[in-house]
């Protein structure tokens, strides 16, 4: 039974869930249809949505809601484009912020408001649609190839300053996997005896209380799409927030601004430093730097041994994790 994950317009595989079909609550929850629409509930990507196609058809449904198009009046096309448009994603805001934390309920979501043109219109609008975006994602596959060629050369010249490969004079060896030799002169300790490290937690969602009056950062892997590029160096604000109760009664730690911090589990490899305090999910490890650390410096010292961090020390065949 294959598990999945909504981007944006599009499902994923997000994993193989070993189950047997008898464990499942089949008669409330009927395998999926194709052209049926899954809607994220809850979290940071409450809203988002993507069509289900032929080659999901059957397969389990998670947590997500579904929306089964009436034929008579409505193209399963169309009605996901629009469920995809500024017009629905604004009225699923203000639905889903009414709760402490972004939550999207069956009543919610069938109150929608939506445009309803006659049947014809609908499938010349998909259609179009269909076009244009299959269109687009050529262009954006072609732009994504040069990112990634961008990044692969930015990553070059990183490791090479942090591993002063340019510098004269002479070098020894470190026994070091992704810096085999620096300069001399240059010490080689474990980032354990010059910064300190943490992690982070979730407070119980089971607990109203605790997502109440939410003022703290809190980083999560909702964030970690802001840098994934290594388009920014540091963050000041998340997208979720905690409260002063939540973190109290959990083992989230509030970090000190300079720390930085590497995502370790889903977009695993992934740093940033954090210009504020705040605090992580535990999707998170932690470094806060000593006298003789620079935050930076350690940031690009990360990105630098991203390829050996994922290569060497991430397990994991679908997902992969960067344990402790």
């Amino acid at each position: 039974i294959r598990a999945t994950n909504i981007e944006r317009g599009k499902i994923t595989t997000g994993g193989l869930v070993r189950a047997r079909l008898e464990d499942l609550p089949l008669d409330r929850a009927p395998l999926l249809d194709a052209g049926e629409i899954l809607v994220v509930r809850s979290g940071a990507y409450t809203g988002d949505s993507a069509r289900v196609t032929a080659e999901w058809a059957g397969s389990a449904p998670g947590y997500d809601l579904r929306v089964t198009p009436n034929a008579t009046v409505a193209n399963d096309r169309y009605l996901a484009w629009f469920l995809l448009s500024q017009a629905a994603l604004d009225q699923m805001h203000v639905a889903s912020t009414r709760a402490a934390q972004p939550h999207l309920n069956a009543e919610e979501l069938a109150d929608l408001r939506l445009h309803v043109p006659p049947l014809l219109e609908q499938r010349r609008i998909a259609d179009f649609l269909d076009d244009q975006v299959a269109r687009i994602d050529t262009i954006i596959a072609a732009r994504e190839g040069q990112l990634e060629a961008l990044d692969s050369s930015i990553l070059a010249i990183a490791h090479a300053l942090v591993t002063g490969r340019e510098r004269a004079g002479g070098r020894g060896d470190t026994g070091i996997p992704w810096a085999p030799t620096l300069p001399d002169g240059w010490g080689a300790p474990r980032v354990g005896q010059v910064a300190r490290m943490g992690t982070g937690h979730t407070p119980s969602r089971s607990e109203p209380s605790y997502w109440q009056h939410c003022n703290i950062q809190w980083l999560t892997t909702g964030d970690v799409h802001r840098f994934r590029h290594d388009e920014i160096d540091a963050i000041d604000e998340t997208v979720i927030q905690i409260s002063e109760l939540g973190l109290a009664n959990s083992a989230a730690v509030l970090h000190p601004r300079g720390t930085v911090a590497l995502s370790r589990t889903a977009s695993a490899g992934f740093s940033i430093v954090m210009a504020a305090e705040m605090a992580t999910s535990q999707d998170f490890a932690t470094w806060t730097p000593g006298p003789l650390l620079h935050a930076e410096y350690l940031l690009w010292c990360l990105r630098a041994m991203r390829r050996d961090l994922m290569g060497r020390l991430a397990m994991g065949s679908t997902h992969k994790t960067i344990y402790f």
